[in-house]
């Protein structure tokens, strides 16, 4: 009688491009499987066990992911652990969940926006977990800014198709700057005659 072999797999990654050959963000995924088999009837033929193979292709769509992390005064909470230390190890907790060929960035902010690690498919070579690792609480929470920043970054990738996405993680209230706005208590003429009147 036939012996079976033990199968061998293979596997492809293929991004697909458009029409003028730039990645549009779709990967293709192809799984090749060979196996030894016994045979039955074909004995009398001479053939103990014949190859089988089968062959198998799912297309996804690519990741572009911008995670963007609070680090305001308001992170800096108590009793311990803080809630930037949570943060932190739950967005680290968070990279665990995506393959490879996915494209991750990271931006951190307080008072500004920073762009710690612009999006990179080589996320997953500890540098990110590093960098979000690193980060500790700081002053004013500028969301607007740290958002319009991880939306630049994603359109610089440029892959049209891809799933784009922004992951805000803050606990606090957006404010970028502190000041005080008086109200107007005097006549104002500079625009002509048509803006003057009273206080």
């Amino acid at each position: 009688m036939g012996t079976v072999g033990a199968p061998t797999f293979s596997a492809s990654f293929v991004q697909e491009t458009d029409s003028n050959g730039n990645p549009n963000g779709i990967l293709d995924v192809s799984v090749n499987a060979t196996a030894q088999v016994p045979t039955y009837f074909m004995r009398i033929f001479g053939y103990t066990s014949l190859p089988v193979s089968a062959t198998g292709t799912a297309s996804r769509r690519g990741l572009v992911l911008m995670l963007v992390l609070d680090k305001s005064s308001s992170m800096n909470t108590s009793p311990a652990p803080s809630a930037c230390t949570v943060m932190i190890s739950s967005a680290q907790q968070f990279l665990t969940y995506f393959s490879p060929y996915d494209t991750i960035g990271l931006v951190s902010f307080d008072a500004r926006a920073d762009l710690d690690l612009a999006p990179t498919v080589n996320w997953g070579d500890g540098v990110l977990s590093g960098k979000i690792g690193a980060i500790s609480w700081g002053s004013n929470t500028d969301t607007t800014a740290a958002l319009d920043l991880a939306y630049q970054q994603i359109k610089n990738i440029n892959l049209p198709l891809a799933r784009n996405t922004i992951v805000l993680m803050t606990r606090g209230v957006p404010k970028g700057i502190t000041a005080n706005f008086p109200l107007r208590n005097y006549v104002d003429n500079r625009w002509g005659p048509l803006y003057t009147g009273t206080a």
